[in-house]
């Protein structure tokens, strides 16, 4: 199943462009409007990019954490899948555990969601004192979350959705980042990198809420700066088996649009799976993942 976005103006949409962006003719009498609204899309998608560069500030508790109140207590987290992310993710909750005198347990869900939901069952068995979700939808979950819920145990979703979003039903806190804001910077940057130009494959992992939200933050920024001369092709990406369906999306879409100067796998991890394709189909296309893992750097 694949999602390709597709831009039409309105005709709200196309009097709004015409009046920021009044048409003139040179001297020779070719129009110079084309020119202008490219101005126009670089300027507005730099701004994005400019924002995005700045220094985030540190969010931190304001007092001491009292780490002997945690000792001897028994914590889970369930990921969505392992990977070099997720791996990373992992290593810093067992080091933190171990700090503070706390059992760990860190389960694979292996991207598919019965395991999620058997990964909570053991949890809830096994009595944890708390369950943290990494990158794993709750509303997957909502019969779990009932259960942990009866049994008194707090769950804890972190990287699923916006820092900012409410918090589901069965979840005591979110701890994520603004990822429709990260579609959106990703995005400002390849219209300003190609003078808005740009032509996108964008893989959008199946059922992650995350995933669609930077996919819903890049189209904005297509739709509402390039929407003519720029496209962005979003495809549904198989995560328990991305290894081999994200290399075959990608070459499918290279193939029908060779003009593809940009692949944005959004996970980092993709981005070894793309690369050997990228560079056999169109070296010159360019990868942006989101997370900084260093292999893929």
């Amino acid at each position: 199943m694949k999602k390709t976005a597709s831009w039409m103006l309105t005709t709200v949409a196309a009097g709004a462009l015409l009046a920021g962006c009044t048409s003139a003719t040179a001297d020779n009498g070719s129009s110079a409007s084309g020119e202008k609204v490219s101005n126009a899309c670089t300027q507005a998608a730099g701004t994005i990019v400019d924002k995005a560069r700045e220094a985030t500030p540190l969010i931190v508790p304001e007092v001491p954490l009292d780490l002997a109140a945690a000792k001897g207590k028994n914590i889970w987290m369930i990921m969505v899948v392992t990977n070099q992310f997720t791996s990373a993710a992992a290593e810093g909750f067992n080091e933190a555990a171990a700090a503070a005198g706390v059992k760990a347990t860190v389960y694979d869900g292996q991207g598919q969601t019965n395991k999620f939901n058997e990964g909570m069952a053991q949890a809830i068995a096994q009595k944890a004192d708390a369950i943290v979700l990494l990158g794993i939808e709750p509303a997957m979950l909502s019969g779990s979350l009932n259960d942990a819920a009866r049994a008194g145990i707090p769950v804890i979703n972190a990287l699923s959705g916006d820092a900012s979003a409410p918090l589901a039903n069965g979840v005591f806190a979110n701890v994520s980042a603004d990822y429709t804001a990260d579609g959106a910077s990703l995005a400002a940057w390849t219209l300003v990198d190609s003078n808005c130009s740009a032509s996108t494959f964008f893989a959008q992992p199946t059922a992650i809420e995350i995933y669609q939200n930077m996919a819903n933050g890049a189209e904005k920024v297509y739709r509402e700066n390039c929407p003519d001369d720029c496209s962005l092709d979003i495809q549904e990406i198989d995560l328990a088996n991305a290894a081999t369906d994200l290399p075959q999306k990608v070459e499918t879409a290279m193939k029908r649009n060779p003009d593809t100067t940009y692949v944005m796998t959004n996970w980092d991890s993709g981005v070894t799976f793309v690369e050997p394709t990228v560079a056999m189909t169109n070296p010159d296309a360019k990868i942006l993942g989101r997370d900084g893992i260093a292999t893929s750097l």
